[in-house]
């Protein structure tokens, strides 16, 4: 176990291996398949059993922040992926969960390519006062993140999706797991991609009126899974993410596809009327047969 600083407290201590993304989330989607392994879009030809993880966290920030994922994990994440009603009511919870996944995008970033050398002096100014900003309130230093808010977007378990859409789109909203620091020259945002959600936190928003319904509150609420608005340009961010994944699986190898064919049949009991199979025939229903391509998170 290797000694450094905690990236939450600032603290020098033993260093746990932290997950990117909430471990529940890995294991449902395995769960949920009727396949024992996954397959992410980042590295498509190999198979894995679990999310990526980081040795960022002490074990008293490990446990502080998995004690908010375990009640997301309960009390709307797996709801949600089960039944999808109209609302659900959500605690401070929420708020916390959204900012502590948040927050991990963008110390995942700087740390891998670092905000000055991807964005200018001002928009790198501004991530680093989100980084400070949701890290200081996830330590109970500040009652609200500030300027810096998180919206949370819940899709459908299906949804009938316009012919101008990639033909993977339930596949994508309901089973797929990215992160990502996106947007253009006058906003940028955190995107943290769960099965049924996306989480966008606000580093730098022009109009925030263009978003509607979506706002997570510090005292809790209620998720709406109608009735919200979103800016324009983020249906295409939305659609170009997952086009990126259908491009992704044109790169899995023969030997590969042939490796998830032979899984698909041999487990072919346990994939029919799994959550994987709900997403696949969706897609083949809304978009024919040519939607039929192999989901690469299984």
């Amino acid at each position: 176990m290797p000694r450094g600083q905690c990236r939450l407290c600032r603290n020098d201590c033993d260093l746990q291996a932290s997950h990117v993304v909430p471990a529940f989330v890995f294991r449902w989607v395995r769960e949920t398949s009727g396949l024992p392994y996954l397959r992410g879009s980042d590295a498509p030809n190999r198979r894995v059993q679990d999310g990526p993880t980081r040795y960022w966290l002490c074990s008293d920030c490990e446990q502080s922040l998995g004690k908010d994922e375990a009640v997301f994990a309960s009390k709307l994440f797996r709801p949600l992926c089960e039944r999808a009603l109209d609302r659900y009511r959500y605690g401070e919870w929420l708020l916390r969960f959204c900012a502590s996944v948040s927050w991990r995008v963008l110390i995942a970033h700087s740390e891998s390519q670092g905000f000055e050398d991807c964005y200018d002096e001002k928009t790198a100014d501004l991530l680093h006062g989100a980084e400070q900003s949701w890290r200081r309130f996830l330590l109970k230093e500040a009652p609200n993140p500030g300027a810096f808010r998180l919206h949370l977007v819940p899709f459908y378990s299906t949804f009938e999706w316009g012919s101008e859409w990639p033909p993977n789109m339930n596949r994508y909203t309901m089973r797929t797991i990215q992160i990502d620091l996106c947007g253009g020259e006058h906003c940028v945002y955190t995107c943290v991609k769960l099965p049924r959600f996306m989480i966008f936190g606000h580093v730098m928003e022009a109009d925030p009126s263009c978003w509607r319904g979506t706002k997570v509150n510090a005292n809790g609420g209620i998720v709406m899974t109608s009735g919200f608005q979103l800016p324009m340009g983020l249906m295409g961010y939305i659609k170009a993410k997952a086009q990126g994944v259908i491009d992704a699986m044109s790169e899995i190898s023969e030997r590969q596809n042939l490796k998830i064919q032979a899984a698909i049949t041999s487990n072919a009991a346990s994939i029919a009327g799994s959550d994987f199979f709900n997403a696949m025939n969706a897609d083949l229903e809304n978009f024919g047969v040519g939607a039929f391509i192999s989901d690469i998170k299984g």
